[in-house]
């Protein structure tokens, strides 16, 4: 008895089994086509996927809110009109009263009459806070709540949460300064420097 060698292909969860002939060119030129054909519709769905995870196509703006759309995109124009913010601790080492603390201990935040929300979706800005593992470097970055737009980053290196607000509270302080300029204060006992 002669066994004859079998060749398997697969494809898409079916196996085909043939045995070599000479028709085995045939079934090579359309295991190519077939490649071929799926390599193609792979390139379509990349593209198409592409095409609905962009953003949408930007509209002209209507009359009279050019100045509006150029004011709200802006940073700086975003930071000087602040009003409230919320804290976001990304870390369970730094507690959002510690951090409240801080801020509310800085004059310039009186100053510029500055109100904590305790209700996100509320809150212009949001000051994330986070400590990636295994560094003392805190870091920080403002959020525009209603774009997603980042307005200031800024990064202390501390061994604690007592010792981190304060420096991150300075380092905010020098994101919002550096928009809305020096404050004028009054005398205000027990500031910081």
């Amino acid at each position: 008895m002669r066994v004859i060698p079998r060749q398997s292909f697969l494809f898409k969860s079916m196996l085909v089994e043939t045995v070599p002939t000479q028709d085995t060119h045939l079934l090579h030129e359309e295991d190519m086509t077939r490649r071929t054909r799926l390599a193609m519709l792979c390139s379509l769905w990349l593209l198409t996927s592409e095409l609905a995870c962009s953003p949408a196509w930007p509209q002209a703006p209507g009359p009279g809110t050019a100045q509006q759309a150029v004011g709200q995109a802006d940073p700086v124009g975003i930071l000087r009109r602040l009003e409230t913010y919320y804290i976001k601790s990304g870390t369970i080492y730094l507690h959002r009263d510690v951090m409240q603390k801080a801020l509310e201990q800085r004059p310039e935040f009186a100053a510029w009459n500055l109100k904590q929300s305790d209700d996100p979706d509320s809150a212009d800005v949001a000051i994330e806070i986070t400590l990636p593992s295994l560094s003392w470097e805190w870091n920080f970055k403002m959020v525009y709540r209603t774009t997603g737009q980042l307005l200031g980053t800024g990064k202390v290196k501390a061994l604690e949460q007592h010792q981190a607000a304060p420096l991150l509270a300075a380092e905010i302080v020098k994101c919002i300064q550096s928009a809305r300029g020096v404050p004028v204060m009054q005398a205000h006992r027990g500031a910081l420097p």
